[in-house]
């Protein structure tokens, strides 16, 4: 894979491997415990192709940080739209959002 070379994570379960050699990141499955997000109920998306539950009110920051993934090694796109990285704090997250979550990896 070139440097620069756009994958996504793949845990726990094996990676789908799609039509450009890209991994698609398949999360566990989301708890209450697992976002840091208490703002009430929660809310319904569908997260790299994979229903998924967060907390209502939870942003972009807050879903990363219970995938545990680092921002600055991320891009993340919602209803087909790019969140800039400097929007991760305050972007939320609505009911029905459809998000994918792609991790950089470099190689040579």
């Amino acid at each position: 894979m070139a440097i620069g070379a756009i994958d996504t994570l793949s845990i726990p379960e094996p990676p789908h491997i799609g039509l450009d050699d890209s991994v698609i990141y398949n999360p566990p499955p989301a708890t209450r415990s697992d976002s840091k997000a208490t703002h009430g109920g929660t809310m319904r998306v569908t997260l790299n192709g994979k229903p998924d539950e967060i907390d209502e009110g939870a942003t972009v920051a807050d879903l990363l940080a219970r995938l545990k993934l680092e921002p600055i090694r991320v891009a993340v796109e919602i209803n087909e739209d790019i969140v800039p990285r400097k929007t991760f704090s305050n972007k939320r997250i609505q009911d029905g959002d459809r998000i994918e979550v792609v991790t950089f990896v470099g190689g040579g």
